[in-house]
Order: structure tokens, then sequence, then C-alpha cells
């Protein structure tokens, strides 16, 4: 609209996608009043919602199969405000090349404040660490472990053990919590 261009029915659908992935469906704190009057008007230059969500939500029998694998690693610490998920060892890298959405799962729980999915890389020592978090900056946590990202989702890679980057990001969160007073 700012260059003057004209807006056609695909472009609308691939920028109507882009704003509605990036604020989780206008479910996130990044969705304000000006998202949604974005989103609006590329509806009206024939976006349509419905059969976008409908494109995104479905997905190969196989990445089903991988979720339940891990949900199945699914741990919540004691005071119950993280949750954890990784990626398991039985688990090919083919059936989770797009974890996109796993996250969700551990940090919808009721009562979790930050939510982490560690996804061992092959080949390597190292571990990649994704984050989510209601109202703790994990932002600000990653980059305490040499990555970085967005205040409300944010990553990192450390290298060592499954087991010894669990344990070293776990602490780290729950220090995090307590410094922020969560």
């Amino acid at each position: 609209e700012e260059a003057g261009a004209k807006i056609t029915i695909p472009m609308a659908m691939c920028l109507y996608t882009a704003i509605a992935t990036d604020c989780g469906f206008f479910r996130y704190a990044n969705t304000d009043a000006e998202t949604l009057h974005a989103a609006a008007r590329l509806v009206q230059y024939g976006a349509q919602p419905h059969t976008i969500s409908e494109q995104i939500q479905t997905m190969p029998l196989s990445k089903i199969t991988a979720l339940s694998k891990v949900l199945d690693t699914l741990e919540v610490s004691d005071c119950g405000r993280v949750a954890s998920i990784e990626v398991p060892a039985g688990v090919s890298s083919a059936d989770v090349e797009d974890t996109e959405g796993f996250i969700d799962y551990p940090r919808n729980i009721v009562g979790v404040e930050v939510a982490v999915m560690f996804k061992p890389l092959p080949d390597k020592e190292a571990v990649k660490i994704s984050f989510r978090s209601r109202r703790l900056n994990v932002s600000d946590l990653s980059r305490s472990l040499g990555g970085g990202g967005h205040a409300r989702a944010a990553g990192c890679t450390l290298k060592g053990s499954l087991q010894e980057v669990k344990e070293k990001v776990q602490s780290r969160v729950l220090e995090a919590l307590l410094e922020a007073g969560l």
C-alpha cells in the first residue's frame, strides 16, 4: 500500500500468513490494533483466513508421530513453573525437520512460566534449545547462554551431552525466574 502497489490475492494470502503465524494467529502479546487492522485489510484484498489456518494446521503423519514421541519426554519442574520436552534418540531428523509448534504444548500447561525444548544435533556434541515464556524475558536468558531471540521466544545452541545441557539450562531457567521475581 505504501509503495502504491496493487495487492493481489496471492500477495494478500502470503502477507496474511506471515502476520498470522508471527503473532500465533493473534494470540500472542505482539498482537495489537495495528496488527488486526493490517490483517483485516488483507482479508479485504482477498486473503482467506480459514484456508490459511487449515493449510498451516494440517501436517503429515510423521510429524504427529514425532510429536507423540516428543511429548513422552515431557518434564515439569518441582515448582511447576518450568516444563521441558526433548527430541528423543529414536526420532529421526526427517521426522522432526519441522518441530515448529511442539514447544507450545509445555508452554500451555497451567502454571508454567517457561517452556524449553531440547533438540540434540546429529553428528555434533551439541543441543539446540528453544525457549518460550509467558512473562520472563527469555531473550535475556538465551543471551546469557550465547543465543538470542525475542522477549517471549528465543533460543541457543550449547555444546555437551543432552544430560549436561539439560542440567545447565534448567538450573539457569530457575535462576532467571527467581531473579525476575516469578
